[in-house]
């Protein structure tokens, strides 16, 4: 049997969950301690300002109260995991894990110093951005096995952190639960005028303001559709709701900022009413080189989407037969494919049928547990 310490956030993030259950799944193979050091940060979200403030120096100080018996359980342990988007949360106990000479897993997700230096440069500071490249170049170099979700990814990401040697990377896809298949009203002439869907946060990295720019090419040329942004931040959307009333556009995009999977709702809508899903049109090297959530979530659901193609969707899928991509983020490309997709539905329905068949391969819960039974005897 196996020791592991799992390190980091289970909190809303699926691929983490997935692990845990598969982990507490085989209690007969693996003993498992997790420590949610999010626990208090989680709670204070629903709080005041000055009970933010508490539960946060709360947070940090019992972290540092319990450094001790987290050295313990890492001592005891085999095997110190480090969960997706947690890297940088986890630097102790790494540090801590290879003084006592453990074997650390990082499944890295992605790069904290990418998305916030260089995509939605909320570092300005030199100082802070070199020293946040610095820790993720320092967290990598000393794990013994890195997780990467595509081969372009770890390209990407080695590269971009100017990484020496990883000891042994791995390629793991998104783990994206099953969801119920959408309703595709258009294909099925419950409807004259389609529905065009996007979710998920307002960053860069989405080309929201692609987006907006190409339904105001559809409306200008006639075409009749409605467009729903569906993101997660009231605060964060103001600047596309301007967008969209200083063109006018009001009468065929809509926002909508309280629909989640987390909370069923999101599901339920898309299922319902989406038509066409839309994934990410941003301009950055890490936009043109990922592959977004909402891609496979689509897929999952065997709504048709349209992305911008980017070098991990081409690890993973057929240009011709399984996705439709735009080749840039020019409102008029994205636009004119919209046209051709609903102009052809049908066929564009029917492609989904062989992307969803990549989805259970590579993409499914069945597919992760399939890929994690080897990692841990690496």
């Amino acid at each position: 049997m196996l020791n592991i310490y799992i390190c980091g956030s289970v909190v809303g993030i699926y691929r983490n969950q997935s692990l845990l259950k598969f982990l507490l799944d085989r209690n007969y193979d693996y003993s498992v301690f997790y420590y949610n050091s999010n626990f208090f940060n989680s709670y204070a979200r629903r709080k005041s300002l000055k009970s933010k403030l508490f539960n946060r120096i709360l947070m940090y100080l019992l972290g540092i109260i319990m450094l001790p018996y987290k050295s313990i359980y890492i001592l005891k342990s085999d095997i110190v995991y480090v969960l997706a988007m947690s890297h940088n949360m986890c630097l102790i106990e790494i540090f801590i894990s290879k003084l006592l000479k453990k074997k650390v897993i990082v499944d890295f997700y992605i790069s904290s110093y990418d998305s916030l230096v260089l995509d939605r440069k909320q570092i300005k500071s030199a100082y802070r951005g070199k020293l946040l490249l610095k820790k993720e170049q320092k967290i990598l170099e000393s794990a013994d096995v890195v997780i990467f979700l595509t081969q372009s990814e770890k390209r990407y990401y080695t590269s971009l952190l100017r990484i020496k040697k990883i000891k042994k990377p791995l390629i793991i896809p998104l783990c994206i639960y099953e969801h119920q298949f959408a309703k595709l009203n258009f294909s099925k002439n419950k409807t004259k005028v389609p529905t065009i869907c996007w979710w998920g946060t307002y960053i860069p990295l989405h080309g929201i303001n692609f987006i907006i720019d190409a339904a105001k090419i559809l409306k200008n040329n006639g075409f009749k559709f409605e467009l729903y942004l569906l993101g997660n931040s009231d605060e964060l959307a103001v600047e596309y709701l301007e967008e969209i009333n200083a063109n006018n556009l009001n009468d065929v995009i809509k926002v909508l900022n309280f629909l989640t999977f987390n909370n069923g709702k999101l599901e339920k809508f898309l299922i319902d009413n989406c038509d066409l899903a839309l994934g990410n049109f941003g301009d950055s090297q890490k936009a043109k080189t990922i592959l977004a959530n909402k891609v496979i979530d689509a897929i999952s659901m065997k709504i048709p989407i349209l992305t911008m193609k980017t070098d991990a969707i081409e690890d993973y899928f057929d240009l011709n037969n399984e996705i439709n991509v735009t080749y840039s983020n020019l409102p008029e490309e994205i636009a004119n494919s919209i046209v051709s997709i609903f102009n052809n539905y049908q066929i564009y329905v029917d492609k989904c049928e062989f992307a969803y068949h990549k989805y259970k391969k590579n993409f499914s819960p069945e597919a992760y547990n399939k890929n994690m039974k080897h990692v841990f005897y690496y």
